[in-house]
Formats: structure tokens, C-alpha cells, sequence
């Protein structure tokens, strides 16, 4: 009759002298947690997406935009509107300081909530290693 070895994980462990138990009811500290701020930063550095942006359409209905051509803008500056049934007009507006780079859209185009309406090349990005445009 051949022995056989018990290599199960729960095996190794009770030769290490560890109970399962132990290792159920061991904490580790908590670590601090980081600003959003820093968060945010960290998240995004080296990637496109610190340096460019979308805009997204608010609701469901037709894209009315408010700008011409390329133009700067700042930071909740109007691009344009969603607009609905009864006389609704949802704003949309640049979330960041950026140049328009192109719209993803027509004008008077019918658009979804969520989808793409312009995209946007930042032009102020603090703590992202900053680019001027």
C-alpha cells in the first residue's frame, strides 16, 4: 500500500502550526486613506486621459451646441444643450479648461444619456505634469 501526502492548503497549514481560525480572525490596519485629490492625479498620469477629455450628453434628446470652430474654454463654460420634449434643455458644459477638439456629433443630432458630444484637449493640468495648448 503506497502512502499518500496530503498537500491541501488546510494540510500545509496545520504542519506550519496555523489554524484556520487564526487566519480568519486576523485584522491587518487599516491604511489612511489618500485624498481624491491625489487619487485622481496618481490615476491618470501617463494615460490620455490626462490630457484629453469628453463631454457626454446629460439626457436624451437633440444636441443644440453653442460654440464655433475651436475655441478655448473654461472650466463650466457652455457648449451647448440637450434639448427634449415639453421645452426642456438640459446645459451641457466643458467639465475641464481645454481647447474643443471636435464634436462627435451634428447639430440637432437625436443623442442618448452618456454619449460622446465633443472631445476636449486640456489645456491646464494641475498636478498632471501640466500642458499649455
Amino acid at each position: 500500500m503506497s502512502s499518500r501526502v496530503d498537500s491541501s492548503p488546510l494540510s500545509l497549514l496545520r504542519t506550519q502550526g496555523t489554524h484556520m481560525t487564526d487566519l480568519m480572525t486576523r485584522t491587518l490596519a487599516p491604511s489612511p486613506p489618500a485624498s481624491p485629490e491625489a487619487e485622481g492625479s496618481r490615476a491618470f498620469a501617463g494615460t490620455v486621459a490626462a490630457t484629453l477629455a469628453v463631454v457626454v450628453a446629460p439626457s436624451t434628446g437633440r444636441f443644440r451646441p453653442a460654440i464655433d470652430g475651436r475655441p478655448q474654454v473654461r472650466a463650466g463654460e457652455l457648449l451647448g444643450h440637450v434639448t427634449g420634449g415639453r421645452g426642456r434643455a438640459d446645459e451641457v458644459r466643458s467639465p475641464v479648461d481645454a481647447v474643443v477638439a471636435d464634436l462627435l456629433v451634428r447639430a440637432g443630432q437625436l443623442v442618448g444619456r452618456g454619449q460622446g458630444l465633443a472631445w476636449l484637449q486640456r489645456t491646464d493640468i494641475d498636478g498632471l505634469g501640466a500642458c499649455s495648448a
